[in-house]
């Protein structure tokens, strides 16, 4: 059984370190006429959290995969005031790498190794936050730091997205230099006051001037890697109906022209700049792992002076164009290949846990409908997709196995 609060190991003093990395993520509470009342945490959520962050992690995966418990290390480096700590937690919840520790208990983790540290724990409503419940995250403010704060929060919010889809979140980014003045409370600010940014600062409500990436590196995809932060001067496109190629939900589509390479610039509606934002992001991180001749290309992100999310061109549309606008011919070979292709990307994904959960004839790109040509189609759209983690492995073989009894009862 895992315990229920934090256990005294984790330090104290780096969860007082006033320039880290800090975000609120709030369940909005419930409101009955002019009452509101808070959200409790849904269940099952610390147990599905610390899954992914455990599987998605690689500090954390990297940790668990060597097996080392406590009591098989030296435990030298540890101070003596805080050893008799660990009799707090049990045994497989506690593991040390060198001079690091990763620990976790029923509604939180801490990591703590190389100069990089991290908490994730349940956040008990009180003060400005009164009737709110949520979760805290906190990371050391480096570079590393930065890239582990965007995955943890991203982490969060598709969890909520797939388990519990009615939950809304509520993010608040407190300011660092209210907190290292000792101003209480600090300021806090919305997502929706730093998009879209500007400039690379702003002002909190007690007139301090702080850098967006120290609030928000998230926000400004500055945990990116740099090779798909594109130069917005180099971004060539027009906003007209000849070269619209497609419209969504927050988006537009046109054609244009990157460092002379063609380009397909997907546009994100202003007016709804927080919804817009996470469709960006949670796609664009994906697209930015992904490595597949049938998976279309990223070249990159801008976030300023507009958000768009920049992929390659087809140059023959979509398939779902071809087969009914333009109502082209397609030779039985050609459809085997694209058919071949579309498996072949679907089965590259399932290999790395990635369910494709929008396969239509629109997000089918068409690269060639020559039977000779290596390359046919691509794949897009990486809006709706599913990453499973242990968790829902077991799920769905669950699930399988269910349907497998059905089928097998109705043939007797």
């Amino acid at each position: 059984m895992l315990p229920e609060a934090r256990p005294a190991i984790v330090s104290q003093q780096i969860l007082d370190d006033k320039d880290c990395y800090k975000r609120f993520i709030l369940f909005n509470p419930t409101v009955s006429g002019s009452q509101s009342y808070h959200r409790p945490t849904p269940p099952g959520l610390w147990s599905r959290l610390l899954s992914r962050i455990m599987n998605n992690i690689k500090e954390v995966s990297d940790i668990l995969s060597e097996q080392v418990p406590f009591e098989d290390v030296s435990l030298s480096s540890i101070p003596i005031k805080d050893r008799n700590s660990l009799v707090e937690v049990p045994k497989q919840q506690f593991f040390i790498k060198g001079n690091g520790i990763l620990v976790y208990w029923l509604t939180g983790i801490f990591y703590n190794y190389n100069g990089l540290f991290f908490i994730v724990e349940s956040f008990v409503g009180s003060g400005e936050h009164k009737n709110k419940n949520g979760i805290i995250i906190m990371c050391s403010p480096t570079t590393e730091g930065r890239k582990v704060f965007g995955q943890l929060i991203d982490l969060v919010e598709q969890l909520i997205s797939e388990w519990y889809p009615g939950l809304e979140l509520d993010h608040k980014i407190p300011c660092h230099k209210c907190i290292r003045e000792g101003w209480s409370p600090a300021y806090e600010f919305e997502v929706d006051q730093l998009l879209p940014p500007s400039s690379d600062h702003t002002e909190c409500g007690f007139y301090h001037k702080v850098q967006l990436i120290d609030l928000a590196p998230d926000l400004f995809l500055a945990d990116f890697d740099p090779v798909f932060l594109l130069d917005c001067n180099k971004l060539i496109y027009r906003k007209e109906k000849e070269t619209l190629l497609g419209t969504g939900r927050f988006e537009e589509v046109y054609c244009g022209k990157y460092k002379d390479q063609s380009v397909a610039v997907k546009l994100y509606i202003e007016n709804q700049l927080k919804e817009a934002f996470k469709e960006l992001r949670s796609e664009s991180i994906i697209l930015q792992q992904l490595h597949h001749p049938c998976v279309v290309h990223m070249v990159g992100v801008t976030v300023y002076p507009t958000m768009s999310l920049v992929l390659v061109e087809a140059s023959q549309g979509t398939l779902q164009a071809s087969l009914l606008k333009e109502q082209r011919t397609f030779s039985r070979i050609v459809m085997y290949r694209i058919a071949i292709q579309v498996a072949s990307a679907l089965h590259y994904l399932h290999s790395i846990n990635i369910i494709f959960r929008d396969l239509k004839a629109d997000n089918v790109l068409l690269w060639s409908l020559s039977p000779d040509h290596l390359l046919n189609c691509k794949i897009i759209n990486f809006k709706y997709l599913l990453i499973l983690t242990l968790v829902d492995h077991e799920v769905f073989l669950v699930a399988k196995v269910s349907l497998l009894l059905k089928l097998l009862m109705s043939i007797v």
